[in-house]
């Protein structure tokens, strides 16, 4: 499935006939070569024209487009067909093109490919006609110009939760184009800690973050922490990126755009795709270093339905000491911000769930290694279980429930709207020298 972008307005329309042109272009899903735009080019004359596109209903899961044009031409004596130039352009960056074709004297639709689209939101189609004959001329005629994008992931509210695990150890992270600074290297992204940054020694061009799974590998999300994506790029995409061998030169794969609207925690969801090498991209000029704390790229678990009733979400606690002072007060002190718990019981669980749910207890080895939850209002929290058993309770055939799957914040570090100073309450002291009478 794709979404359908059609022409909506004119750029430049130089002598292609009545304006506007885009009315005459934009026929939908089918041509209609009954209405057209022309030119008629006499003997080594040539014409250019550029409309802009409507904007996607939903941001494409990827990067990539096909363009499709209609045209044809009435000669007057010419030999050599003309041709056409067709350009897709990001904002005045060219994303695709078709050069040179040679054009049918009937009528005959042209597609081409454009990739590492960064915005859907800013594109052109621009058209150049050329008649390279020595003596006759030509009318060029196009009448239908679409473009497909791929279908996108919805903003609503997801109606179940899911769950975003993986598996570090198989990560062999390396970088191109740049190198690591020194003191925060590119394994710090394989220690699950947010706070621990990989940070890039240059703001170049064309850098990347590779992640080599030593086999193919099937992926259909990426989430992000800790970073500076949102402000880094001054002109350009961050692209996530997927191929068969370590220098991406066969079967390179467009597989997002990174585009996090701030530093927090970003989630891609994307077609699922299959390969060993996986890369975050940076074609674009860098305002600064890129930097990145925690990169999770794999398979969402995603449950057969959402928890019932009865249920704990996002609860702050807090670990709180106590101690006595010499004259009976109470001392308290919170060495931490708060910690969120949450508490979920899920019922009816199908069989398939319940065996990629024992799959992920096996990969985060039960409390061991922390995981991402999303939840049904797309809230993500980055937590750990609170207990090293399984809690499925197999209630007959293909239904299972899941009781007390407790889950709590990583670190404190994500809680960013509480109090962020150690408190410390009822602190009472005496100078006075107490002693025990015997």
């Amino acid at each position: 499935m794709s979404q359908r972008l059609d022409p909506n307005i004119d750029i430049t329309t130089n002598s292609w006939g009545i304006v506007p042109l885009y009315s005459k272009l934009d026929d939908g899903a089918s041509a209609n070569d009954s209405d057209y735009v022309f030119e008629t080019l006499s003997s080594g004359g040539e014409d250019n024209f550029e409309i802009g596109l409507s904007n996607p209903v939903l941001v494409p899961s990827l990067g990539t487009a096909t363009v499709s044009i209609r045209t044809g031409w009435i000669s007057e004596g010419i030999s050599v067909l003309p041709t056409i130039t067709v350009k897709l352009l990001e904002g005045g960056v060219q994303r695709g093109i078709l050069a040179g074709q040679s054009i049918d004297s009937t009528w005959t639709t042209y597609t081409f490919n454009a990739t590492s689209i960064g915005s859907f939101n800013n594109l052109t189609v621009y058209v150049y006609a050329q008649n390279s004959d020595a003596v006759g001329e030509a009318t060029i005629e196009i009448s239908w110009i679409k473009v497909d994008v791929p279908d996108g992931i919805a903003a609503a509210s997801i109606t179940r939760p899911s769950i975003l695990a993986t598996d570090l150890s198989r990560y062999n992270p390396s970088v191109s184009g740049t190198s690591s600074n020194s003191e925060f290297p590119i394994t710090n992204l394989l220690n699950y800690l947010t706070e621990e940054r990989w940070i890039s020694s240059t703001t170049s061009a064309n850098q990347s973050v590779i992640i080599d799974f030593g086999v193919a590998k099937s992926c259909n999300t990426l989430i992000i922490q800790n970073h500076n994506f949102d402000a880094v790029v001054n002109t350009g995409s961050i692209f996530l990126q997927a191929a068969d061998n370590a220098t991406f030169s066969s079967g390179l794969t467009d597989v997002a755009t990174i585009s996090p609207p701030d530093n927090g925690i970003y989630l891609s969801s994307f077609i699922t795709t299959s390969k060993r090498y996986w890369r975050l991209f940076f074609n674009a000029v860098l305002n600064d270093c890129p930097y990145l704390g925690n990169l999770f790229l794999d398979n969402t678990l995603d449950f057969s339905g959402t928890y019932t009733w009865n249920y704990k979400n996002d609860d702050p606690t807090y670990d709180t000491v106590e101690n006595i002072s010499l004259n009976g007060a109470i001392r308290t002190s919170q060495n931490y911000k708060a910690r969120l718990r949450s508490s979920f019981n899920f019922a009816m669980q199908t069989n398939q769930f319940k065996q990629q749910f024992l799959t992920f207890l096996t990969v985060i080895r039960n409390k061991l290694y922390p995981f991402y939850f999303i939840n049904t209002d797309n809230v993500i929290r980055y937590v750990v279980l609170e207990s090293d058993f399984n809690p499925i309770d197999v209630m007959r055939y293909n239904s299972n429930d899941i009781k007390n799957f407790n889950i709590k914040t990583q670190s404190t570090f994500d809680i960013t709207d509480l109090v962020d100073t150690t408190e410390i309450m009822n602190i009472l002291e005496t100078n006075e020298i107490i002693t025990t009478v015997s």
